[in-house]
């Protein structure tokens, strides 16, 4: 259910809320989402059925969407025990460099396969600043609204702990 809103409100709301030519990624808000606070394997099972579905409501070569968000939840879940996951700088900031990330490998992809003679400093300025900051931005209250519903999800919060402290006769905190 949460695919089928996320996918039409990517659809129906984001291109009508365009930003000097960029529009939010919602589909990856919602990916950086569960690549934040679940399982890796099960950020990157979520984030390849999100890229899948929305790969089939698009006219791009079937596959792009959904290795795209796939490799985006693999990099959230490998850099996510270093960030605090509730602090909404965390959210916009992991956000807009996934985002950035997964724009410049679209951005490649476009340069590549169609249009090489087109402005590449426009089209950068779009796909890696202005795009991923939009993400970004939408990150913290996305965050905020899916957090308290986590748990139907099948997600459990995490536990900060100090780790180490004790080993190096540190007290415990």
């Amino acid at each position: 259910m949460l695919a089928i809103g996320v996918l039409t409100l990517q659809s129906a709301l984001m291109p009508r809320v365009l930003l000097f030519g960029a529009r939010p990624d919602l589909v990856l808000v919602v990916t950086v989402f569960f690549g934040m606070h679940a399982k890796w394997r099960d950020a990157l099972l979520a984030a390849w059925v999100f890229g899948v579905l929305a790969d089939l409501m698009t006219i791009e070569r079937f596959g792009l969407l959904s290795v795209s968000y796939a490799m985006a939840a693999v990099l959230v879940a490998s850099v996510r025990d270093f960030l605090f996951r509730y602090n909404a700088f965390s959210q916009f900031a992991l956000t807009a460099a996934t985002a950035s990330f997964v724009g410049l490998g679209w951005l490649v992809y476009q340069r590549i396969m169609f249009d090489p003679s087109s402005s590449l400093v426009a089209d950068a300025v779009v796909a890696l600043i202005l795009a991923p900051v939009y993400t970004g931005v939408l990150a913290p209250p996305v965050h905020a609204v899916l957090l308290p519903v986590s748990r139907v999800f099948g997600l459990t919060p995490p536990r900060y702990t100090f780790p180490g402290l004790h080993k190096h006769g540190g007290a415990r905190v």
